[in-house]
């Protein structure tokens, strides 16, 4: 197991952690899959349906955003035998926290940049309602 995995697994909730590397566009990121349960946000829709908690699975990548990434932003990556679109929920490739300034961001990032897949979990593509289509880019995850 790598240090990256080890860092997730010890972070609250977590599920099923597993190291795996990410390609896109010929650039192999190390990385760890998991899963995490979460508390539900109160007066959302799920809490009003009675759902307190739920899974979500994320894909933990290593390195700089992917150059098409940074270019155009707008990408739904796909992986063999998945159904899912896949997109970047979230990255950190830095810096100091734009919410609090003179924070020493790398306590929450010990790996340095990276970026986080997720899976798109919403009824129809996850472009359906923009004006533009997203690109659709290959992945391969093992």
């Amino acid at each position: 197991m790598s240090d990256l995995s080890m860092w997730l697994k010890d972070l609250p909730s977590m599920g099923a952690v597993t190291d795996c590397t990410v390609t896109i566009k010929n650039v192999t990121y190390p990385a760890a899959r998991y899963t995490q349960t979460r508390s539900t946000p109160e007066g959302s829709d799920a809490w009003c349906r009675g759902e307190r908690t739920y899974t979500r699975e994320m894909i933990y990548c290593l390195g700089e955003l992917p150059k098409h990434y940074v270019r155009r932003s707008k990408a739904a990556y796909l992986m063999p035998n998945d159904s899912h679109e896949w997109y970047i929920a979230g990255y950190w490739q830095g810096g100091e926290n734009p919410f609090a300034p003179g924070e020493d961001m790398s306590k929450h990032h010990p790996f340095g940049k990276h970026f986080l897949l997720a899976p798109w979990n919403v009824a129809g593509k996850i472009d359906d309602y923009q004006q533009y289509p997203y690109d659709r880019i290959p992945i391969t995850v093992v």
